[in-house]
Parts: C-alpha cells; structure tokens; sequence
C-alpha cells in the first residue's frame, strides 16, 4: 500500500498551488497573483487600497481559490453594479435636464419681477429729480421777490 501511494504521489502533477504563498491569492491561469500587503497601525498610504482583516482575507482567500464560481459571481456582481450606477447616473442627467427648465423659468420669472421693480424705482428717482429741481427754482424766485 505504501508503494502504491508513494508511486502515485511521485508521478501526479505538482499543483499549480503549490508554490503559491499565503499571503497571495491565485485567480487561476493566466492571471497575476493578487499579492497582500500587511500593514501596521499608523501606516499611511499613498494610494487606495481595499483593507481586509486577516480573518476576512484567509475567507476571500479560500472562497476564491476553493469555487470557480465565485469568480463568475464576483464579476456578475460587479457589472451589475455598474450597470445600476450607470442607470442611476442617466436618471440624474435626465432629471437635471427638466429640473435646469424649471430653473431657467424661475429665474426669468425673477428676472421680470426686479426688471419692473428698477423701472418703477427710476421713474419715482426721476420724479423726486424733478421735484427737487422745481422746489429749488421756486424757492429761488420766493427769495429773489423777498429781497427786492
């Protein structure tokens, strides 16, 4: 029985896993290693980073490694999400578009309301001009009719 288990495990094929550490993750062939970075408290970083807890990449790890499904669902979900977020993007971008109509609406409305406002306020400026103006000729004359 040794024998045989010995044979067999001499002439099987090294897993493609094998040399792989355990702080990598292997998509499969073809693909690049997704390599993890520990960090320590009060590290700061220059870039983006997706953080995960020892606990959470050992289950991603083996999630990943263990089911090819999970790979098709990861990028399932993935599309999906931009899928939605795209939607959701035109939906604003149409919304924006009517909201803009009633905006530039309101803001004609506005604009007639301070257009008449300013014209009211120079005529009753022009009127107070030209009261002024004749006060001040009458009280000119008054004075010069006084004095002689």
């Amino acid at each position: 029985m040794n024998i045989f288990l010995s044979l067999l495990l001499f002439f099987s094929p090294l897993s493609p896993m094998s040399d792989i550490p355990s702080t990598a993750i292997w998509l499969g062939h073809g693909h690049d290693l997704i390599e993890a970075e520990k960090l320590l408290p009060g590290h700061v970083l220059d870039k983006r980073i997706l953080a995960l807890s020892p606990y959470d990449f050992v289950r991603l790890k083996s999630a990943i490694e263990g089911e090819t499904g999970v790979c098709e669902w990861a990028i399932t979900s993935a599309v999906n999400k931009c899928v939605d977020e795209m939607k959701m993007r035109v939906d604003i971008a149409i919304n924006r578009e009517s909201r803009q109509g009633e905006l530039i609406s309101a803001y004609e409305t506005r604009l007639n309301t301070i257009e008449d406002e300013l014209d009211s306020t120079r005529f009753k400026n022009e009127l107070l001009l030209w009261s002024t103006i004749t006060l001040g000729i009458l009280s000119a004359v008054s004075i010069t009719i006084i004095v002689k």
